[in-house]
């Protein structure tokens, strides 16, 4: 149960037990630069083919060309430094006439490459070195917050203890103080009768007030140690 409360409510864990899941989204950050991409590109362009003629007072194109070109597909980056590319390209054409419209082709591929900076060495050492440093400091984080926890537990579990111990020692004290008490009252009867001495009392006098100054003190440190 006092693992429990101290696990739930304790703000030094919920702090350490964010670092490690920090870490840990640096080291997905830092892979991600190996995440597949989408790409796309597309142009248009028109090509007026002779000079317009004048007709009723208006210009005229003899001809117009138009072409649309356009890529679109994935790219992904590897560790070793390469760059793995498939897409589908095409490129179409269409003629215009006055008066008529004719389609002069349309072409299609599917591509697929491979590209590898052989110049810069063989293999992604940046980003493969920010992902270990990120690694490593996701274990360190994780050990942090184990020790972290393991040291709260140990505080806590030392303080319960140690509220046992005042809330023990508060009722062997009460117990006594109530003996003194007892003894107290008896010496009094005594004294008036005849069989105890005035040193008797202020004695049982003395040993009550020291029993109640005790349960003082360990009443004030079983309240502090709450």
């Amino acid at each position: 149960h006092v693992a429990a409360s101290v696990l739930r409510g304790n703000r030094t864990i919920q702090v350490a037990a964010y670092r490690p899941q920090q870490a840990h989204a640096d080291i997905m950050s830092a892979k991600s630069v190996y995440d597949p991409e989408a790409f796309a590109s597309w142009s248009h362009s028109r090509t007026d083919a002779s000079p317009a003629m004048i007709i009723g007072g208006m210009p005229v194109r003899n001809r117009e060309f138009r072409n649309e070109t356009g890529r679109a597909g994935l790219r992904q980056h590897t560790p070793t430094g390469a760059t793995v590319s498939a897409y589908r390209e095409w490129d179409s054409g269409v003629e215009r006439n006055p008066g008529s419209t004719s389609d002069r082709g349309h072409g299609a591929a599917y591509v697929a490459e491979i590209t590898q900076p052989i110049p810069t060495g063989f293999g992604d050492r940046e980003n493969r070195t920010i992902i270990q440093i990120s690694r490593l400091q996701a274990d360190m984080s994780d050990e942090e917050f184990r020790q972290t926890v393991m040291e709260t537990m140990s505080k806590a579990i030392e303080a319960y203890w140690t509220v046992v111990q005042y809330r023990e020692e508060l009722r062997l004290n009460q117990e006594s103080l109530d003996m003194a008490e007892r003894l107290l009252e008896r010496e009094i009867g005594r004294k008036g009768e005849g069989i105890s001495t005035q040193l008797d009392v202020h004695r049982a006098r003395e040993a009550a007030a020291t029993r109640a100054y005790n349960v003082y003190l360990t009443r004030e440190q079983y309240h502090l140690a709450q």
